[in-house]
């Protein structure tokens, strides 16, 4: 269990749940009390000093308190725990990673794909066909890896009599899939890769992001939230892409650009307006979602570009909205961060006190979204430091 005290509230994190608990100042003296090994005597006399109360009133409070507790699932008798769901799914559905180091066990597939970043792990992608490869090729281009990356995974896509095959190493994947499944796992395998680095030396959110004038907008939420539409807006409107999907925050409160293709409903237009075509390619483009090349809308850093964070954006879709956006306290801000993070299992207490540390020192702000041009005016002027409440 991790914890980060802001001000005089304790927020507690079960990685293995991904389930964060908010505790006052009373329930946060009886955890602690229980985490120092006191006795329940002893945590009463504890209390009834620190409070200035009644040692009876505090003794029925506490017996209160770890009820509560306990039905949390944050202490059993005298201790802690209970474990349950997981952290956020990374878009679509994917199948566990194998190890980086497991040898191919297949000839190569003969057509490659220019290496591509996925934060900090070096993927190598080939094909069995040349019009497949070409148009991955494309359509990872805003992840292309600087020359002399080092490459830690591969994935090939091979036609075989039963459909297509996707491997990585010597495992098999999938089976008996068409090309654009194929291709769709492919993207959802790099969002994988990317939530999950290995050093786990980032924190990593489900978000999108942007930079306007050099410092970035996290923009983190559910899916189904309007992020990738929001995001796509503010691009359109000259802020610099980072990511639609995972993003990654380092110690020293940069973020990291993980560019990859914008996924959007089919039907964004009807939203966002008119997009880049995506005409290319007919029978390998998806089937379900609308995926758009960043450098079409405007500009894309590079993969693995750090900047500035500056303010995160929670974003919710509220029908006839004009961006009204109102302030979060910190600990709520925190606890919307830690609903949306990745990783935190590997990245430990750091990871918890890197987003404590966010959610305390930067705007985080709750915008209602329909009105995507009001919605683009309010987070500029929340990166600009103006009014947004």
């Amino acid at each position: 269990m991790l914890a980060a005290t802001i001000g005089d509230e304790l927020v507690l994190y079960d990685p293995d749940r991904g389930r964060a608990h908010r505790l006052n100042r009373s329930a946060a003296a009886v955890w602690e009390g229980l985490q120092a090994g006191l006795s329940g005597d002893e945590l009463v006399a504890v209390l009834a000093d620190a409070f200035a109360v009644d040692p009876a009133a505090v003794a029925t409070d506490v017996a209160t308190m770890l009820d509560v507790l306990a039905g949390e699932g944050l202490v059993a008798g005298a201790g802690l725990r209970a474990p349950a769901p997981a952290p956020p799914p990374v878009q679509g559905s994917w199948l566990t990673l194998p190890p980086a180091d497991e040898p191919p066990g297949q000839a190569p597939a003969p057509h490659p794909v220019p290496p591509v970043l996925a934060l900090h792990t070096g993927v190598e992608l080939a094909t069995s066909s040349a019009e497949v490869s070409a148009y991955l090729g494309e359509l990872l281009a805003p992840l292309r890896a600087p020359a002399g990356t080092a490459v830690e995974r591969r994935f090939e896509l091979v036609s075989e009599p039963g459909g297509v095959e996707l491997r990585t190493g010597d495992k098999l994947l999938r089976t008996a899939i068409d090309w654009p499944i194929a291709i769709r796992q492919v993207v959802i395998g790099l969002n994988h890769l990317a939530a999950h680095p290995d050093p786990a030396d980032l924190v990593t959110v489900h978000a999108g992001a942007v930079a306007i004038d050099g410092r970035v907008v996290l923009l983190a939420g559910e899916p189904g939230a309007g992020k990738s539409t929001l995001v796509t807006a503010l691009v359109a409107d000259g802020a610099t892409y980072l990511s639609d999907e995972v993003v990654g925050l380092a110690d020293d409160g940069t973020a990291v650009a993980f560019p990859k293709v914008i996924a959007l409903e089919l039907d964004a237009e009807g939203v966002l307006g008119e997009l880049p075509s995506d005409d290319a390619h007919p029978d390998l483009r998806d089937r379900h979602q609308r995926l758009v090349d960043p450098h079409a809308l405007g500009v894309a850093a590079a993969p693995g570009t750090t900047l500035p964070l500056a303010a995160v954006v929670l974003p919710t879709y509220v029908p006839g909205a004009l961006g009204a956006a109102t302030a979060c306290d910190p600990v709520e801000a925190l606890l919307a961060l830690l609903a949306n993070a990745f990783n935190l299992a590997e990245r430990g207490a750091p990871g918890l006190a890197l987003l404590a540390d966010v959610a305390v020192s930067l705007p985080v702000v709750r915008l209602e979204v329909d009105d995507l041009t009001a919605a683009v005016a309010t987070v500029r002027s929340i990166v600009a430091g103006g009014e947004h409440s």
